[in-house]
């Protein structure tokens, strides 16, 4: 496996976690990928929450042309941009406008986005083609874009904000800000797009006077970078509770928070690095003892080291890899 990985990589392992051994900067670089996949759930469920909240609140709230329409998203983007069009100096207007004046030559990111759809459904002969269909591969992308400055309208409330944040956002502690909310949106997007790119998600940066990540300068140490990660995915289920609370509330009865929180623990690193370093560990002689004090429904959601002679056996709650 170790060919198939590039020693940049790697060497993250062993600068920022200070790991040394071959073998273990391979095991952590294994408890990585288990993290990430640990961390799809609340990205999955943050996404189809948000895209549904907005939908069903601009379908039967808006204050404007958009409300009960199905495709108010297509329209509302063209919409934005043909505004901004009108507001440019004939120079830009140029860029965007055939010569005729009306024509257009170009679309924008949001455009593009629900064209392309449309695009590919057709290739997939997928006629008709129905509006729930488009939303439904409109990437996270898109919907944190919505909460941008271009979908706001303070003055005519014509868009979607502020007048729409009572109903998207509705159980937010204090009344909904959508500066806030975007900004919490779009850290949750960049640990996401870490993910897709396959950087470590336990990596974080220092942050410059502006707020922003400074990527020259990484944040070092186990503890610093587990207590990033626990806050990050903590927001993540703060935005669904912020929107439906019976969605937050099934998310954890189900129990789909578990695998995180065991994996962003120090258990859950040495279970896969070190596992003589667990704490949490039990001798085999005294498991078989008190079988039913350990066989408790609580035991899944830890990580426990068994051990035979004192020595590491089994660790329960992981997957371990073979490296």
């Amino acid at each position: 496996m170790k060919h198939f990985i590039s020693s940049a990589r790697l060497n993250t392992y062993k600068s920022i976690l200070k790991i040394k051994n071959e073998d273990e900067i391979l095991r952590a670089y294994y408890w990585n990928k288990a993290l990430c996949g640990s961390i799809y759930p609340v990205m999955q469920t943050l996404e189809v929450t948000l895209r549904n909240a907005l939908n069903e609140s601009v379908k039967l709230h808006h204050n404007g042309k958009y409300l009960g329409k199905d495709w108010w998203f297509e329209h509302m983007a063209t919409d934005i941009q043909n505004s901004k069009i009108k507001k440019m100096s004939q120079i830009k207007r140029d860029k965007w406008l055939k010569a005729d004046g009306v024509t257009r030559k170009k679309q924008s990111f949001a455009e593009q986005a629900v064209l392309g759809i449309i695009r590919d459904l057709h290739k997939e002969n997928r006629i008709p083609i129905l509006h729930d269909d488009v939303i439904s591969r409109l990437t996270f992308g898109y919907w944190v874009s919505a909460l941008g400055s271009d979908y706001e309208d303070v003055t005519n409330k014509k868009l979607l904000w502020p007048n729409l944040l009572p109903h998207v956002f509705s159980n937010t502690p204090h009344r909904p800000k959508r500066l806030k909310i975007e900004a919490a949106l779009r850290r949750v997007k960049d640990l996401r797009n870490r993910m897709s790119h396959h950087e470590p998600i336990w990596k974080f940066y220092q942050l410059d006077s502006t707020g922003k990540s400074d990527y020259s300068k990484p944040v070092y140490g186990l503890n610093t970078s587990l207590s990033l990660l626990e806050k990050a995915y903590d927001e993540a289920l703060n935005i669904i509770r912020w929107m439906s609370e019976d969605r937050y509330q099934s998310f954890i009865a189900g129990k789909l928070d578990v695998d995180f929180r065991k994996l962003c623990s120090h258990d859950g690193f040495y279970g896969f690095v070190s596992p003589d370093k667990i704490l949490n560990k039990v001798a085999r002689t005294k498991l078989k003892r008190e079988f039913r004090k350990y066989m408790t429904p609580d035991l899944p959601s830890k990580v426990v080291l068994i051990t035979q002679n004192k020595q590491p056996n089994l660790v329960l709650g992981i997957n371990q890899p073979y490296v």
